[in-house]
């Protein structure tokens, strides 16, 4: 007899797809979709026992490295299935999510123990399972702890797999962004240059940016990432959106209300300390409304210990940005981890979406820290519009709230298109300290900013002084708006110039003083030359001192830089012709700054034999190229971190170099040729030679010099006819040298790709360069190296643009005078047009000399260590200078000595010292007439000794005032007398002739010749003739 058989269960209709499908993709998500919390997790652990071995579920609890990295594509259409997907994937190994979270608040326990954090990490979590979420902390802690090298090791060692993998991708970036002491935008560059620039796919290189950065995401940028790691491991997928979530809280989470709900139970199930505040926030925020004040005493604790001042403008951007980093890169997660990444974020926002991700992240650490007994105070909540911000911007004390809060201000005047009300804000804002202007949205007024907008909103004098404050960071277009905005304001006023201002309250003052600057007016067309640009600032600064303000020193102090220059240009043209060249002092301030920390790592791997190229590849280099085969040489590059950082190190220094906006060759280039001086330069041939015309607002005016010359001759008509044409050809002259200006004299770039100068390194002139590091030691030295392997190869690059304006530029504009004198001969039937043919005759040549010395500017400056320059020549400057300031000073100067001395060093010191000396004689000889004799000693090879002797009338005064000065001078005084005006100008001579650590000056009067003398002893090495 057959047994009984007991009666099957019938399975759900879920085994029955599974069965029927398949474990893909499409079924689990079909099932995410439309099953209940409990029926997923059945399904999902049925799936998982019988298919764990399947790619969607091998890597979500991986147990070795190359587990990691498995992506796939995978089309998720919802948000909400995205957070539905991770938090089943997550509920699935709550264990390991439990284990995560318990390890992030032991991380934020240990704080800096980075030997304990790891050892933690090491025993608890990587022998279990790992994640990208785990190895974040155990790679930055390896590197604290044992140092960069010991971390790179571990990664070849324990991480990285044989065959060629995108984990060992992953890894390699992620060992990167935690090596500790990165800037993250450094990171952000390397991973643009090393990977980004090879994939097409904006979702999969977001995937892999936030995985090896942590920014705050949008729930619309988590649903694509997920569409890459949703068989990633749990942990991993679990944090992602969380991150999604935790920064949604001000914006559009509660439009996923029921998946939010579902990802909180399992937070608070698995004991994460975020859960309570965002259940919290979800039932009290708002996203019309902010709570205020944003910081708290924890913000100000955090950015003490990892900034070392609670002023962020006291250090550089990139040290805030690195330092802040090293908080969130150690581990993502944890409560100070959001405090730093949330002021991170609020700084460097680029619209309000992002910003208020970055305070929905520091709400959640607030309300932690609420819970844990810190005083937070009490908080208001502030409609989220620009009206409020910016009155509550200008009501707070707090600096680093207030700078906050201008920030969200600045972001939403732009989202309102308040410009008015936000440049305002912006004046107000930079009267107490200019260091507000680094949190301005500058990139984002300029998208939104037009012409007819500043000049709309310009009569007011705040919105040319407000664009001041922000022109240095917004380059040519900055200056551009700038001066359209002076102008303007000119203009509704009924003045052509800013020094016939006759009113002047504190607003015009900082209009005058900040606005009206050197670099602006001279794009004024009432300005024939730089010379005159510059005549007119002196003008506004005297007008401003004659108000006797706050200011005055100030406004003295520049009239006395300008004059001052003005005389050290004159003097220079005898020694210098080109105009390419940079301010080197600041680019290398910058760069011990910037690069310190890492030429220190280059350095370590160097010293532990990871070089970045091989050592004397420079001089095969050499060689190869002496021989003509340069195109034939390959350099043995390693694939190395060495290589990345000598590489990143070079191609920041040129790009400072080449192309910053305040101390680069194109900033330069700026000042001395684009802006007036190279107009001006091409103008004035024609100019002088009646053949251009000038432009007013309403156009080119007519030629009254040609119509006069004609009528005189009888040919009234020729006279209209050759004023009507030079309009013409005035215009198009114009237009030509504004394209010269703005498109060609650049240095060529990707938004000038026309520029004529092209300052771009080959791979093989880069490697060539790398040897240096391996050679030398230092930064200074490298720096000093790299200073002149940059000049020799820049010399070598500016041959072209002198052909192209010898050739092209000069063929475009003899070309516009070919065809005006075809024009006026086809118009009026003759040949010659007698004196304007002339005329014509003596422009060209004028304008080919022009052309031709145009052509020797684009030669490297000669700098003044290899061009020695006279002696008596600085003297007679720097008496130049103190006659300009008072214009009754006419000493009689008479030099003896060794009159041939040149100097190749120093020479603005030396020139700072002489017009002291020189005042000196002015102000307190009491002589009208003073006669000045300098003597001049080179005798001695290692100092240069001069004697400067003046009249003075009061003999018995100047005594008492030399004893004064020499007992200062010998007891060091003097060094704190060095930052006032007026005086004597002592001070200033003694610090020039310090030796040893001593002034090397003496002060006395011989009373007998009723003579104040003066004798310096300069260290100067570089005397004429010596080596």
């Amino acid at each position: 007899m057959p047994s009984k058989r007991s009666k099957r269960k019938q399975q759900p209709e879920y085994v029955l797809a599974i069965r029927n499908y398949g474990a893909s993709p499409a079924t689990l998500e079909s099932a995410i979709e439309t099953l209940s919390s409990a029926q997923l997790d059945h399904f999902l652990q049925w799936n998982y026992r019988r298919y764990r071995h399947e790619r969607i579920f091998i890597g979500l609890r991986p147990t070795r490295p190359q587990r990691l990295g498995r992506w796939r594509a995978t089309e998720i259409k919802s948000v909400g299935t995205a957070l539905s997907w991770a938090t089943a994937m997550s509920r699935l190994f709550a264990e390991d999510i439990e284990l995560n979270n318990t390890l992030t608040m032991r991380i934020h326990e240990l704080g800096r123990d980075f030997d304990a954090i790891f050892e933690e990490l090491d025993s608890k979590y990587y022998s279990k399972a790992i994640s990208l979420t785990s190895l974040s902390s155990m790679l930055f802690s390896r590197a604290q702890s044992k140092g960069l090298d010991d971390q790179k090791s571990w990664i070849s060692d324990a991480l990285l797999v044989k065959s060629s993998t995108f984990s060992n991708v992953l890894f390699y970036f992620k060992g990167i962004a935690s090596e500790g002491g990165r800037d993250p935008l450094d990171i952000m560059d390397t991973l643009h240059t090393q990977l980004f620039s090879h994939i097409e796919n904006d979702g999969l290189a977001m995937a892999i940016y936030i995985s090896t950065l942590p920014m705050p995401i949008s729930l619309e940028a988590f649903r694509v990432i997920m569409c890459y790691i949703s068989g990633e491991a749990a942990v991993d997928q679990y944090e992602m959106a969380v991150n999604a979530v935790t920064s949604s809280l001000l914006s559009n989470v509660k439009d996923f209300h029921f998946e939010v709900r579902q990802l909180l139970k399992l937070m608070e199930r698995c004991g994460d300390w975020r859960a309570k505040a965002i259940e919290n926030l979800i039932n009290n925020s708002s996203s019309s409304k902010i709570s205020v004040p944003l910081t708290c005493l924890q913000s100000v604790r955090l950015l003490q210990e990892n900034t070392g001042t609670t002023d962020p403008a006291r250090i550089t951007d990139r040290e805030f940005r690195t330092q802040l980093a090293d908080c969130f890169l150690l581990s993502s997660n944890t409560p100070d981890a959001y405090l730093a990444l949330s002021h991170y974020i609020t700084r460097y926002a680029t619209n309000v979406d992002e910003y208020l991700q970055g305070v929905s992240k520091r709400e959640v650490a607030i309300q932690y820290f609420e819970r844990e007994g810190h005083r937070i105070g009490t908080r208001t909540a502030l409609s989220l519009n620009f009206d409020a911000l910016a009155c509550q911007t200008r009501r707070e004390k707090d600096l680093i709230e207030r700078r906050e809060l201008f920030k969200l201000a600045c972001l939403l005047g732009i989202s309102e298109e308040k410009l008015l009300e936000l440049l305002l804000l912006l004046y107000d804002e930079t009267r107490g300290n200019q260091a507000v202007t680094t949190y301005f949205p500058v990139d984002q007024l300029l998208d939104i900013i037009t012409d007819d907008d500043v000049a709309e909103i310009a009569i007011d004098p705040k919105v040319a002084s407000a664009l001041a404050s922000i022109s240095d960071t917004m380059g040519e277009d900055g200056i551009s708006l700038q001066f359209l905005a002076v102008d303007q304001y000119l203009e509704a006023n009924g003045v052509r110039k800013p020094s016939e201002i006759e009113e002047i309250d504190e607003d015009v003052e900082n209009f005058l003083y900040e606005a009206c600057s050197i670099e602006c007016i001279k794009q004024s067309l009432e300005f024939e030359s730089s010379s005159e640009v510059e005549e007119e600032r002196l003008r506004i600064l005297y007008n401003l001192r004659a108000l006797k303000s706050a200011r005055e020193q100030q406004y003295e102090a520049d009239i006395h830089k300008i004059v001052g220059q003005q005389t050290v240009d004159e003097l220079l043209k005898r020694y210098e012709v080109g105009k390419i060249h940079c301010d080197e002092r600041e680019i290398k301030i910058w760069a011990r700054e910037t690069l310190t920390a890492r030429y220190i790592r280059l350095r370590d791997y160097i010293g532990a034999g990871m070089l970045p190229v091989e050592r004397e590849s420079d001089i095969e280099f050499i060689s190869h190229i002496s021989e003509g085969r340069a195109g034939s040489f390959v350099f043995k590059v390693p694939s190395s971190d060495a290589y990345n950082i000598a590489r990143s190190i070079i191609e920041e220094l040129l790009q400072k170099y080449s192309l910053d906006p305040r101390h680069g060759i194109d900033s330069y280039l700026s000042l001395g040729m684009r802006h007036g001086a190279l107009i001006d330069h091409l103008r004035s041939p024609l100019s002088s030679n009646q053949m251009i015309t000038s432009k007013t607002v309403s156009g080119y005016e007519p030629s009254e010099y040609w119509k006069h010359t004609f009528a005189l001759s009888g040919d009234p008509d020729i006279g209209e006819l050759v004023s009507e044409k030079l309009i013409e050809f005035s215009e198009k002259y114009d237009k030509k040298l504004k394209a010269l200006k703005d498109d060609l004299i650049q240095v060529k770039r990707t938004e000038k790709p026309e520029g004529i100068i092209d300052l771009d390194w080959s791979d093989g002139e880069i490697l060539a360069f790398m040897p240096t590091f391996i050679r030398l030691e230092s930064l200074d030295e490298t720096l000093d190296e790299f200073s002149q392997y940059y000049w020799q190869l820049t010399e070598a690059r500016l041959a072209p643009s002198r052909r192209y304006i010898l050739n092209e530029v000069k063929a475009d504009l003899f070309k516009l005078i070919t065809e005006l004198e075809q024009e006026l001969q086809d118009a009026s039937g003759y040949q010659r047009l007698g004196p304007f043919t002339d005329q014509v005759m003596r422009a060209k040549d004028e304008l080919s000399s022009a052309l031709e010395e145009l052509a020797t500017w684009h030669n490297v400056a000669k700098s003044t260590d290899k061009e020695p320059i006279s002696l008596p020549d600085i003297i007679s400057a720097s008496e130049k200078i103190a006659r300009r300031l008072h214009p009754s000073f006419e000493p009689t100067v008479t030099i003896s000595g060794d009159k041939e001395v040149s100097l190749s060093s120093s020479l603005n010191i030396l020139i700072e010292v002489f017009k002291a000396l020189y005042i000196n004689v002015c102000v307190h000889s009491g002589v009208t007439r003073p006669k000045v004799i300098i003597e001049i000693s080179s005798e001695d090879p290692k100092a240069l000794i001069v004697t400067f002797k003046s009249s003075c009338r009061d003999t018995h005064g100047a005594q008492a005032a030399a004893e004064m000065a020499q007992e200062r001078i010998m007891s060091g005084e003097y060094e704190d007398k060095l930052s006032t005006e007026g005086g004597s100008g002592l001070p200033k001579v003694a610090r020039a002739t310090v030796s040893d650590g001593k002034p090397q000056t003496t002060v006395w009067v011989d009373k007998d010749k009723r003579l104040f003398c003066v004798k310096m002893s300069f260290v100067l090495i570089n005397l004429n003739g010596d080596p």
